[in-house]
């Protein structure tokens, strides 16, 4: 008798640990996600454009972790390819696949981004306008070539979306630069900027277009 009601004692006891542990769990993801909706929320207020709708991500494969995740809105919510998504303080990719009631979006910590998104660094003597060009894993910063100017750039300068391709809206926040790169053959340079967004843990986003 001693011995069923020990097992019975381990068993409730275990169940307790177990909903507890559950519901620290449970308190975590929300306490995490309020922190994305707020920050997004703070965002939103100083976006330019036609567009801004928050949405949630329904997926993202471990495997593909860092290149790709799914949103619960598409076309009928008023999204098109090529559109902007920011999260987490900044810029973290653009829609590449548009369905009715869903979207891909493809992020820029992507090593194989080839979207090519324009944009602009504020310097000392004034604006360079450059393309974000890829993704570089080691350093764990952005590619941006085609600079326009060279004049005045150096790390710690600020990068933002310049607004000039079809469907981006300016002013985004991109990232800092940290490096500037001479290419090999003298005359080019490209810069490394460091994301603004935590991409690690993404639970909401905001989709922004013109």
């Amino acid at each position: 008798m001693h011995l069923v009601s020990t097992y019975q004692e381990n068993r409730d006891l275990k169940q307790s640990l177990y909903e507890v542990d559950t519901n620290q769990a449970k308190l975590h993801h929300l306490e995490e996600e309020n922190d994305q909706l707020r920050a997004l929320l703070d965002m939103k207020s100083s976006l330019k454009g036609g567009v801004s709708l928050s949405a949630d991500v329904i997926f993202r494969h471990p495997s593909s972790w860092l290149e790709e995740l799914s949103i619960n809105a598409g076309s009928k919510n008023g999204l098109e390819k090529g559109m902007l998504v920011v999260a987490k303080g900044g810029l973290i990719g653009n829609l590449v696949d548009v369905q009715p009631h869903s979207s891909l979006v493809h992020l820029l910590t992507n090593e194989k981004n080839s979207e090519n998104i324009s944009v602009q660094i504020k310097t000392d003597k004034g604006m360079v306008y450059g393309i974000l060009q890829g993704y570089n894993a080691e350093k764990q910063a952005f590619v941006v070539g085609q600079l326009n100017s060279y004049e005045g750039l150096k790390e710690g300068d600020k990068v933002a979306t310049s607004g000039l391709s079809e469907k981006s809206v300016s002013d985004i926040s991109v990232g800092t630069v940290v490096a500037i790169i001479e290419l090999p053959d003298y005359l080019t340079k490209e810069i490394l900027v460091k994301p603004s967004a935590d991409l690690s843990d993404l639970r909401v986003v905001t989709v922004v277009g013109k």
